[in-house]
């Protein structure tokens, strides 16, 4: 038993069971010169700590055979007799016995044995019990005392407000100060007085609240990463913000090494990249050292696409480049500005009103900007503009008879520009050719979106633009007809512009007929620009998914593009034989089921993985490919309101976790978690959670 280590019952119940002589025992006697000496059973009795070993013949301690720490004494020497060893000398045994008794190691393993025991027998917590309990009264009052400091950057978060970003630290004063300390502190008081936190634990509470790190500068560029990915537990497409990521590099090598940096940070295996989407801008779409190039030297299945959304974007930017048209839109801006004054706005929604009640049902109450950057902003502009044309007219009309001079001289130039036959037919062409595309530029801007369905409906709005130019003659005719409708109204009739022998600045059509004139000087090369624009900036997009179109339509399949494209995701499917053989038996699935598909998601969802599992995979990869970079553009609305002008100098890492709350509100996040989290890692303060 002697070097031993046993657990505390286990020692209590060697004691329990410990062998004991009778009186009637017979003890070996040994030869001590001329006496026969040996054990007494009397000894027992007086000293109850003792123990005698029949096998060896000797006396123990029982308490320091168990509970000492075989070191004690001067200089913390080792044990020797009664303690792990046996004790015979029967000529010293009294002496031996009571110097043992009044030893320091004796007594502190009796007090040893006496709290071990009353711990194993339930009578006294022990000490670890004792400190846990303590310990778990104090976590329960930190974590009630941090919860309202949670509670403040979860609702700031939520709600996109701005936190300092190097003075929410500090004492906090519970009474209001003279001076404003930020969304934060003011929240945190609020909390404080709302709350039933005793005076003892307010203070705490304001004494210890967290400090954050050094805070960045202001002015520092940011990259808005997010990801696109097919959530197989709810069978659904999500693009989800990641972070930004600051930037002083903007070159296409410095931004390719940020995002497989930042990547492999967020532990996402950029080996499954298989898309990359980006704006048109050199820097990312270069083909040499753009990023997306400089990705796919390392990932060469992750193919790059170029923003959906921002092409039809520069579609319609490139077909607005015509003169009259770019004239028109200027002059709509510039009317714009010249009403947006609290005098002018207030004279001009008199007249709406007014109007609204004669001849219109609009919902819209005020003109719109047009926007340098959102086109669909621009589409909502020109319409409105269309419906409040009269209203401006009357306006303008009553503006030129006022005595401000700069008012009344600029409300004449703006009347004689809205008044002319170049203008209204311009305005009327955007109007009727904008309402087919703005549905569709909303559209691309949605999550759930595949790159078939995308390419489907850019093509539908593209083949009706096609069928309006080929006839364009009786669609102008109608839309010629409608104008001349409506400046009857205010005695205005369309007029050719003068013919000159030599003309530079604008086109000199050999006709008579305004109709004709405007038809082939506006609503002709207008058409013919916006339909060569989408041709040429989505036939990358129309190649890419060739290959696809065989898993999506039963009647698509194409052998050689089959083969491609299994020499392209080589990595990701099976040899050629088995993915053709995979993609027949599919095809013939679709034909057999007859059923009709909106979108590749829902082909996804119908696919069987262990039938066909080639096919399924590429589906994967399909609706994965980007279709725009609107999520991450989205971001920057909530960059803007946490990084304001006020709030200017917040850290990075605050930036992304505000960010983060906001943008992802439907992730529930409760102090609970927050806390737990907490407790799981280092943190500076003494703040036992």
């Amino acid at each position: 038993m002697v070097g031993k280590k046993f657990t505390d019952a286990e020692k209590l119940r060697h004691l329990e069971n410990l062998w004991t002589p009778g009186k009637n025992s017979v003890f070996p006697s040994t030869q001590h010169g001329k006496k026969q000496l040996k054990f007494q059973f009397g000894w027992l009795e007086n000293w109850k700590w003792l123990a005698y070993s029949k096998i060896e013949d000797g006396a123990y301690c029982k308490y320091c055979v168990l509970f000492s720490k075989y070191r004690g004494g001067k200089g913390s020497q080792l044990l020797g007799q009664l303690c792990t060893e046996p004790f015979n000398k029967w000529k010293h045994a009294l002496e031996k016995f009571s110097t043992h008794e009044k030893t320091n190691h004796h007594q502190n393993s009796v007090i040893d044995f006496q709290q071990i025991s009353s711990i194993v027998t339930g009578k006294t917590d022990s000490v670890y019990h004792q400190l846990n309990k303590t310990e778990k009264i104090q976590k329960e009052n930190n974590r009630k005392i941090i919860i309202p400091v949670i509670n403040s950057v979860i609702l700031c978060g939520r709600q996109g407000i701005a936190l300092r970003g190097h003075r929410d630290s500090g004492p906090l004063n519970i009474d209001e100060p003279l001076i404003n300390e930020g969304n934060f502190r003011s929240l945190l008081r609020f909390f404080l007085k709302a709350t039933t936190l005793s005076g003892d634990e307010s203070f705490k509470l304001a004494r210890e609240n967290c400090t954050d790190e050094t805070a960045d500068i202001s002015g520092v560029e940011q990259f808005a990463l997010c990801a696109r990915y097919y959530d197989v537990n709810e069978k659904k497409m999500c693009e989800s913000f990641l972070k930004f990521v600051p930037v002083d590099d903007v070159s296409g090598q410095s931004l390719a090494n940020h995002i497989i940096t930042e990547l492999k940070g967020l532990n996402i295996e950029i080996k499954n990249l298989r898309g990359q989407g980006y704006d048109g801008a050199a820097s990312m779409s270069g083909k040499l050292n753009g990023v997306a190039a400089l990705i796919r030297k390392e990932y060469p299945s992750a193919l790059y696409i170029h923003c959906s959304a921002h092409n039809l974007n520069l579609s319609v930017s490139y077909a607005c480049n015509i003169q009259g048209i770019r004239n028109t839109m200027g002059t709509v801006e510039a009317c714009y500005n010249f009403l947006n004054t609290p005098k002018r706005q207030n004279f001009f929604n008199t007249h709406l009103a007014e109007l609204k009640k004669k001849e219109t049902s609009s919902n819209k109450q005020k003109l719109k900007r047009l926007c340098p950057t959102r086109w669909v902003e621009r589409y909502n502009s020109i319409e409105t503009f269309n419906e409040f044309f009269p209203a401006i007219i009357y306006c303008l009309e009553e503006m030129i008879t006022w005595k401000d001079i700069d008012t009344s001289s600029k409300a004449n130039q703006l009347l004689l520009a809205l008044q002319s036959s170049e203008f209204n037919v311009a305005l009327s062409i955007l109007n009727h050719i904008f309402q087919y595309t703005q549905s569709l530029c909303k559209y691309l801007q949605s999550k759930n979106i595949d790159l078939v369905v995308a390419v489907n409906h850019i093509n539908l709005v593209k083949n009706q633009l096609s069928c309006i130019r080929e006839n364009a003659t009786s669609e102008f005719n109608k839309l010629f007809i409608d104008i001349n409708k409506r400046l009857n109204d205010f005695e205005l009739t369309i007029e050719m512009p003068r013919l000159a022998k030599r003309q530079k600045y604008r086109d000199n059509i050999p006709t008579k007929d305004p109709e004709e004139y405007f038809r082939i000087t506006l609503f002709l090369p207008f058409l013919d620009s916006f339909v060569q624009q989408l041709n040429d900036r989505f036939v990358n997009h129309q190649n890419i998914i060739s290959g696809f179109q065989m898993f999506v339509k039963s009647s698509e399949f194409d052998e050689e593009k089959l083969r491609e494209l299994v020499e392209f995701y080589a990595n990701d499917v099976d040899d050629f034989d088995r993915v053709k053989s995979e993609t027949i038996l599919w095809n013939r699935y679709l034909t057999d089921s007859n059923k009709q598909y909106n979108s590749v998601i829902q082909i996804l969802n119908e696919c069987n993985p262990d039938l066909f599992p080639n096919i399924y995979k590429l589906l994967q990869i399909l609706i994965t490919l980007p279709i725009t970079s609107c999520e991450a553009e989205r971001s920057f609305s909530t960059l803007k309101r946490i990084k304001s002008y006020l709030r200017n100098s917040t850290s990075e890492r605050r930036l992304n976790g505000l960010a983060a709350l906001n943008i992802h509100y439907e992730v529930s996040v409760t102090p609970e978690e927050v806390i737990s989290h907490l407790s799981s890692t280092k943190h500076r303060l003494d703040f036992i959670l």
